[in-house]
């Protein structure tokens, strides 16, 4: 129904795209040539770069644009590998991100590119990290391409002398192009993307409204036909389209990079990232400056400075609906809880453990405990205090980087503790007539975040306190044996009541 022409005038190139029909032409610009020759060649890959912070404290928001298409790349120095003093921090770094891409895109392509190679010349040091490499590996990750014309698992390449770039960008093309990777589309759906982009490229966002007036302006009239290719950029990085809320589903975010340095403004490296401090004590932020990051608690006002009062709705909204933040209900003014920015540990005082109190451990130690998961179990947690009709007789929380002590009810306090070595997060419950009660709500959470956030890809085994003999055991085993208190509780609990709750308590969230 459509047909594509190339017009070019100058130093400057336009695509005309024209119904049959001939009822109207739409123009579209293109001021870099670059784009236009992509439309000649059929060959040619575009690619888009997303610039992340790098420290720790950035991490939680990369599920966020970690995407089920496309091709992974996994870059590493080939210089710390080899090195043994620097060879641990150097695989757990490349664990993180080989669990993270397999959790979030199991089956899609990676490739792991070493830099540096020329400095490692022996070959004693290099068999050093290919055997590395091959021990991280194993058989967990299948998806992990292999470089068969060097026989490595890796593709070693330097860039002060170009050795080995030819054959990166070769390889990384031809898993591009498989059919795993690309999908025909109507040439309508690419004329909508380029009208939204091309034509908006001062605005990073446009409503959804003016997005479906595109569409139907191009022949795309049917709404089902717009909102599925909107999904289809959303799933390929091109656009940003969050759907879970009306506030959300209204803006389409064109220009992605917006989305990730908005967020940056608030979980960033206070070290790092300062702001202009003269500005801060002009505006009155001096406090909330230091509350959020000190307590990682942030006010509506320091929020709506930093992203100059343009879209904060929609952006509290994303942050509420990918569960890092919460309201914050012990503020006098409007304040939200973001678990990212906690800092230090607080370690469980003589007073905190009780005699009627009960342990149990959720342990990811045979699969993958994400950073950011902890964070957002605390998130839920607090959240809970905005379903409750009355909060003033509950105890403000207690919270730091890998500990939470939370009032969940009037009769039960829960101390949560994230262990990074052991990949578990261990609960205790300090009045154990209500631990299977609590012990179902954190399942419930937990079920939440995997498949809210995780690609329903997570894994973990429940061992609980028999507090006869103290001895951890698995949930299977206690409710075989039906060991009390929990066996009675869970019971007792099968009405699915609980659940139920969970259910509302995450419509509330993050809407």
């Amino acid at each position: 129904e459509y047909r594509i022409g190339i017009q070019e005038n100058g130093n400057d190139s336009t695509i005309v795209t024209a119904q049959n029909s001939g009822q109207h032409d739409i123009k579209q610009k293109f001021y870099e040539r670059l784009l236009v020759e992509a439309r000649h060649d059929s060959e040619t890959l575009n690619l888009s770069l997303w610039d992340f912070g790098g420290q720790e404290v950035f991490y939680s928001m990369h599920q966020l644009f970690l995407t089920k298409t496309g091709v992974y790349v996994l870059v590493f120095d080939v210089r710390e590998v080899s090195n043994e003093d620097r060879r641990q921090n150097a695989l757990q770094y490349l664990s993180f991100w080989l669990n993270s891409v397999r959790l979030h895109s199991s089956k899609s392509p990676l490739l792991l590119v070493g830099t540096c190679i020329n400095d490692v010349q022996d070959c004693e040091s290099l068999m050093a990290v290919e055997n590395s490499i091959v021990s991280l590996i194993g058989d967990n990750f299948a998806q992990v391409v292999m470089n068969s014309e060097e026989d490595l698992s890796f593709f070693p390449i330097d860039n002060k002398v170009g050795r080995g770039i030819g054959k990166l960008r070769s390889v990384l093309g031809a898993e591009a192009r498989k059919e795993s990777s690309s999908r025909q589309v109507p040439v309508r759906w690419l004329a909508l993307l380029d009208e939204m982009i091309f034509n908006n490229e001062k605005d990073h966002y446009i409503e959804l409204a003016d997005a479906k007036a595109i569409g139907t302006r191009i022949g795309i009239k049917q709404s089902t036909e717009q909102e599925a290719a909107l999904s289809l950029f959303h799933e390929f990085g091109l656009i940003c389209h969050l759907t879970m809320t009306e506030t959300l589903k209204n803006v389409v975010i064109i220009h992605p990079q917006w989305l990730l340095d908005s967020l940056s403004k608030v979980i960033r490296d206070s070290t790092l990232h300062k702001f202009n401090q003269n500005e801060i004590e002009r505006f009155g932020l001096t406090e909330d400056v230091q509350r959020t990051y000190e307590k990682a608690v942030v006010s509506r006002d320091f929020l709506e400075y930093i992203w100059e009062k343009d879209q904060v709705d929609f952006l509290i909204d994303v942050m509420k609906h990918t569960m890092l933040m919460s309201d914050w209900n012990f503020s006098n003014d409007r304040c939200y809880l973001v678990p990212s920015l906690l800092k230090d540990d607080i370690e469980l005082g003589k007073g905190d453990i009780r005699d009627d109190g009960i342990w149990c451990i959720f342990d990811f130690s045979e699969s993958f405990l994400p950073t950011g998961l902890f964070q957002r179990l605390i998130c839920l947690s607090v959240a809970q205090y905005g379903l409750r009709e009355n909060t003033t007789d509950l105890a403000e929380p207690v919270l730091s980087k890998n500990t939470g002590t939370i009032q969940y009810t009037d009769n039960v306090r829960v101390h949560l503790r994230r262990h990074e070595s052991d990949a578990c997060i261990s609960v205790y419950v300090d009045n154990k007539d209500h631990a299977a009660e609590t012990l179902s709500h954190i399942r419930s959470m937990m079920s939440i975040l995997n498949y809210h956030l995780m690609s329903g890809g997570l894994s973990w085994e429940i061992y609980l306190e028999d507090v006869e003999t103290g001895e951890m055991m698995s949930y299977d085993e206690i409710i075989r044996l039906k060991i009390d208190p929990w066996y009675i509780q869970i019971e007792n609990s099968k009405n699915n009541s609980i659940q139920v709750d969970m259910d509302s308590f995450l419509d509330s969230v993050i809407n």
